[in-house]
């Protein structure tokens, strides 16, 4: 049973791909930022995943609003 949710986990995802709605940037970015604060990074792993982002950011709106999240609430 647990294989059979995670198939049905993926084709979720699948099915969302290509789309951009604020749905799929708010999941994003509540995932993300849960990563960022949860994983018990030092300062440079938090400074490295910032940097990371920061790169994609300066084209995509998503990944602007997800590091204005992590900044705000270093």
């Amino acid at each position: 049973m647990l294989s059979l949710m995670k198939c049905l986990r993926f084709s979720l995802i699948m099915g969302r791909m290509g789309r951009l709605q604020s749905l799929d940037v708010k999941l994003f970015c509540a995932t993300a930022l849960d990563f960022f604060r949860n994983q018990n990074l030092d300062s440079t792993s938090k400074e490295i995943y910032v940097s990371t982002f920061s790169k994609a950011a300066a084209t995509s709106a998503p990944y602007r609003e997800l590091l204005e999240c992590c900044l705000s609430k270093k």
